[in-house]
């Protein structure tokens, strides 16, 4: 199991500086009909481009990748674009750093990376009614500020009244969870 729990019939795992999920039944990887069932957060997603309808169209669609902004990636190129890091150096670490010392503009970004995944990580919870969601990646096991505003927002952006309060809980392998449970997909069965 990815968390290193046996009680665990169903797991979420989600790394949160890439774009990639898995769904874990009975400790293995459900990887759907096709193979493709571990994309999450790189899946473009398709919203009206003014859903308050506050003059703009509501039949104008916008594409949104929540990957965007909610990956390592996300979070440094939206550091730079604010004027947070000059030119991305230390990536979302330095953001990290910065918001947990106080930097107002940091904060924001990571408060906004992290509203993007508990969206995508609440309709996962709503979609499959996992046991547990398994956090791996170095943002998410820092429990820095975009930890804690996950940590947050992500009850809210669960649907089921029931579900929401699913047990979150740290990759037993820390960063390199998804390193080695992609490893082990790899591998032949026995």
């Amino acid at each position: 199991m990815w968390d290193g729990t046996s009680s665990l019939a169903t797991q979420y795992c989600t790394p949160v500086v890439v774009g990639d999920a898995a769904f874990a039944v009975d400790g293995r990887v459900w990887r759907g009909a096709n193979g493709a069932a571990l994309v999450a957060a790189s899946s473009p997603i398709t919203v009206p481009s003014d859903p308050g309808g506050a003059g703009g169209s509501r039949d104008e669609l916008a594409v949104f990748v929540p990957e965007a902004c909610a990956s390592g990636h996300g979070i440094a190129r939206l550091a730079v674009e604010r004027g947070i890091l000059a030119d991305g150096a230390g990536g979302a670490r330095e953001v990290e750093r910065l918001a947990a010392a106080g930097h107002r503009e940091a904060i924001a970004v990571l408060e906004e990376a992290a509203l993007h995944l508990a969206g995508i990580v609440g309709r996962a919870v709503d979609l499959l009614d996992p046991g547990a969601v398994v956090i791996g990646g170095g943002l998410g096991l820092a429990h820095g500020v975009q930890r804690r505003a996950f940590d947050r927002l992500l009850p809210a952006a669960i649907w089921s009244d029931t579900a929401r309060g699913v047990r979150i809980v740290d990759a037993a392998l820390g960063v390199d969870a998804a390193l080695v449970g992609a490893a082990l997909a790899c591998r032949s069965p026995s």
